[in-house]
């Protein structure tokens, strides 16, 4: 791929704010970030140059997406954080294309932002080589509110368990985190639906990649977790209804986006958002029922394969696919004897639980 950086996105970015606020003496999220030159500005700048390299005239269409999540100060508490989330969303979709486009495609290959399938559906992006195409659907979770529960609730579950676990530990500690499995359920179905009607003329690899913050866990236990995985053959919704997604990406970005986002300093580095070798490891998983992702995909995006996390590796407390976590911190938690604990609760399978603070995980088994 052509090593060119465009600095264009940067400018026209700093000249469509500057018109906007004459016109409209509205503000956007972003101008801060591009008046001062900080680090996530030349990250989205950068990307997007990136991405404009495989596909000339799509920086137009990036651009706007931003500029359409307008900022207004008389804007409700809940509209901001909706529009911030927005922001997240859209800066982590650039980032899964940006490491899309960068990736070694064989000569030849053509690439698409959002191709429109039979069915009228559009995933983010689409390679085709000779002999394959590649489709890419791109995912970001609210996870602002969740954050606020995961913090405030002593215990966290995962994934699902039996009910009867959740209502033990609601009886014996009071408030319980539930799983983000629905939302990523919900993400699996969508990405099927765009992905089942492309032609099958060619072999079609369908990823899906989620971009989620520094608590791995969170995706990676209702994803594979061997009780009702939902990549697996014990998938609680049925397997057969995402058959055509191949594979997940999980990409530990979201912290860093939010981060950049929140700095002032004006550093002048990019590259917090770029998915790259030598940052915090992602996560591919496969779907049971799915075609063999290959390899220079799954390297491209940093990942390494789900089955192979194991609670004592060094990784392990963000990563692994736990059944239960506590966290240590919150204050008022019943206390319960060691005993009535092991008799009332019945983790199935690992029995791993993870005990937390905000800086340091540790496990128990």
């Amino acid at each position: 791929m052509s090593e060119k950086i465009s600095h264009e996105p940067f400018f026209c970015f700093i000249n469509k704010l500057k018109e906007e606020e004459r016109k409209t003496g509205n503000r956007h999220l972003l101008d801060f970030h591009f008046y001062n030159t900080t680090n996530i500005a030349l990250s989205i700048s950068k990307a997007i140059s990136d991405i404009d390299n495989r596909e000339n005239g799509i920086k137009s269409k990036l651009i706007k997406s931003f500029l359409d999540i307008k900022y207004k100060k008389e804007l409700s508490l809940n509209e901001k954080t909706k529009r911030f989330e927005q922001l997240v969303q859209l800066i982590s979709e650039l980032s899964v294309l940006q490491c899309v486009c960068n990736i070694d495609w064989p000569a030849g290959s053509t690439f698409e932002y959002e191709p429109k399938a039979p069915n009228g559906k559009r995933p983010e992006f689409k390679v085709e080589t000779d002999n394959t195409i590649y489709l890419f659907e791109v995912k970001a979770p609210s996870l602002i509110d969740h954050k606020t529960k995961r913090t405030n609730n002593t215990f966290q579950m995962p994934y699902r368990h039996h009910s009867e676990i959740f209502e033990n530990f609601k009886e014996l500690y009071g408030g319980v985190t539930l799983p983000k499995d629905n939302p990523i359920k919900d993400f699996l179905l969508s990405a099927q639906d765009k992905f089942s009607s492309f032609s099958k003329e060619k072999e079609v690899i369908s990823i899906l990649v989620v971009v989620w913050d520094s608590h791995m866990y969170e995706a990676t236990a209702p994803l594979v977790n061997q009780f009702n995985g939902l990549l697996t053959e014990n998938n609680w919704f049925g397997i057969e209804k995402i058959k055509d997604v191949d594979g997940v990406i999980v990409v530990n970005k979201m912290d860093y986006i939010i981060n950049d986002l929140m700095s002032q300093h004006v550093t002048g580095i990019p590259g917090n958002i770029e998915i790259k070798q030598g940052d915090m490891p992602n996560v591919f998983a496969a779907n049971v029922r799915g075609k063999k992702v290959p390899e220079f995909i799954i390297s491209a995006f940093n990942s390494f394969d789900a089955s192979h996390i194991k609670p004592e590796d060094w990784i392990g407390a963000d990563y692994a696919p736990l059944d239960m976590v506590m966290w240590i911190q919150m204050p008022q938690i019943k206390k319960v004897s060691s005993e009535e604990f092991s008799n009332k609760i019945q983790i199935p399978y690992k029995q791993k639980l993870m005990v937390t603070t905000a800086l340091t995980p540790l496990y128990l088994e």
